[in-house]
């Protein structure tokens, strides 16, 4: 069975599972540089809608590992990289299918990036009809979709009781990684009192191994580390309402991943494992007010590189527009 990812608990999203499944087999070797995928073969093998496939799809073209041509998407050459052994581990590749999840998670994640995405260009009204006529589902999935958006800080409803996704723009930048530099230094304190030293020597290790690799970090692995600090480790927080407050500013973590995989190659490799590595160390340590003071400074930091991305993928990289998503008048 394939490794939980993201936070403990949670089951892997369908997307999730298929690009972790096609990773898998390509560096495996099932899969050879010119392969063809479609996503209705791909759909077809795992039992599911095309959507979580596309979704698959594009953030395997992402890591490299596959690239689009008119006829869909083929296998790329993948050389002597070997981030799954650390991304992934080295399951067994008989599975079963990939396990269904609720109607909105189904489409959750596909949103979201989109959401993010755009919001680098402008400010956008997500149409309801429109979302849910895109995916086939109905209203009310669609709407617990938007809703779980504006919970995370991504979405925000009008007066006109419309969706309205505001622009990234650098002032809506700063001031959530203001608010993320205000609240994960004391949350960091307080889950160092219920962390397990396991997780926390896990964590360290997976960190080592970042350093280790020349290559660029794939996507998912940069998601999979910054989640590891600022979502899970943070989790072990005592004060409910702490934790409950720095889901509302969750947006850049959605927004970091998918800024990451349009820039990474104009960027090259983004520094963060050194710096999550020395508040893990300190942490190690016992120095917990050294962990803060840590913690602050590398929010401080990712600011700039934040908006450094982000204008640059306003400028050179082209937006593929969502038919429900419609510029704000």
């Amino acid at each position: 069975m394939t490794e939980t990812i993201g936070r403990p608990g949670r089951a892997p999203r369908l997307h999730e599972q298929i690009e972790r499944l096609l990773t898998e087999e390509i560096y495996a070797g099932r899969f050879t540089e010119g392969d063809h995928l479609t996503e209705q073969s791909v759909a077809e093998r795992f039992g599911v809608s095309r959507g979580p496939v596309r979704n698959a799809f594009r953030r395997l073209e992402g890591d490299g590992l596959l690239s689009r041509n008119a006829r869909g998407m083929t296998v790329a050459a993948i050389g002597s990289r070997s981030w799954p052994k650390i991304a992934f581990g080295e399951q067994e590749l008989s599975r079963p299918l990939v396990e269904a999840t609720a109607s909105w998670e189904a489409i959750y994640h596909e949103v979201a990036e989109a959401a993010v995405m755009h919001a680098a260009y402008g400010d956008w009204r997500i149409v309801e009809t429109e979302l849910a006529r895109y995916f086939g589902v109905s209203r009310t999935v669609a709407r617990e979709v938007l809703a779980r958006l504006e919970h995370r800080g991504i979405l925000r409803k009008d007066p006109g009781h419309r969706w309205h996704l505001p622009k990234l723009d650098e002032t809506r930048v700063v001031n959530l990684y203001e608010m993320r530099k205000l609240l994960e230094p004391e949350a960091l304190v307080q889950a160092a009192e219920k962390a397990p030293r396991a997780f926390l020597d896990e964590m360290r290790g997976g960190l080592l191994a970042a350093l280790e690799h020349q290559e660029l970090l794939p996507a998912t692995e940069f998601d999979r580390l910054e989640r590891q600090l600022h979502v899970d480790l943070l989790s072990y927080a005592r004060n409910d309402l702490l934790r409950e407050t720095l889901h509302h500013f969750h947006a850049l973590l959605f927004t970091n991943v998918n800024v990451y995989r349009a820039t990474r190659s104009k960027f090259g490799q983004d520094p963060f494992p050194g710096e999550h590595l020395e508040i893990i160390d300190r942490l190690l340590d016992k120095d917990l007010q050294s962990a803060r003071r840590k913690m602050s400074e590398h929010m401080g930091i990712s600011i700039e590189r934040a908006l450094d991305r982000l204008a640059y993928m306003n400028e050179c990289v082209p937006l593929e527009q969502k038919p429900y998503l419609a510029p704000s008048n």
